[in-house]
């Protein structure tokens, strides 16, 4: 994956550890107020590597960011420019993300089947994803 596709700005946030989350579709949560990122203040230790990393843990502020990305074949762009110019206009979103994680993870639906009827109930977004 040597290509890789603009960041949506939706979903680069200091919060996004917690963004996007199919709980967020689940209950009306507020994201509070938390200082920039730094990292001479911030460690985690993962529970599954360490057994004492409560103790050795140490969190003041918030996470770090993270961007998601659309991620191809630099090849791609010589060999498909159609399928490039498709990926590079697809904005899903913090809240279509959250929707089809929750639809996925906690409503346990096929994700096949979820993704025709959801393609089917938005043929309007798809339409300009495709630049129809």
């Amino acid at each position: 994956m040597s290509g890789i596709g603009p960041s949506s700005p939706r979903l680069r946030s200091r919060h996004s550890i917690y963004l996007p989350h199919h709980i967020f579709d689940i209950h009306e949560l507020v994201i509070l107020d938390e200082p920039e990122h730094d990292p001479a203040k911030w460690k985690f230790v993962d529970a599954s590597s360490d057994p004492d990393w409560y103790e050795k843990s140490y969190i003041a502020t918030s996470v770090p960011p993270i961007t998601s990305h659309i991620a191809y074949s630099k090849r791609l762009e010589t060999d498909a420019p159609g399928v490039v110019k498709f990926l590079n206009g697809i904005d899903f979103g913090t809240q279509l993300i959250n929707s089809w994680s929750k639809a996925v993870a906690v409503d346990e639906r096929d994700p096949v089947e979820y993704a025709r009827e959801w393609v089917d109930s938005n043929p309007d977004l798809v339409k300009s994803w495709l630049g129809l």
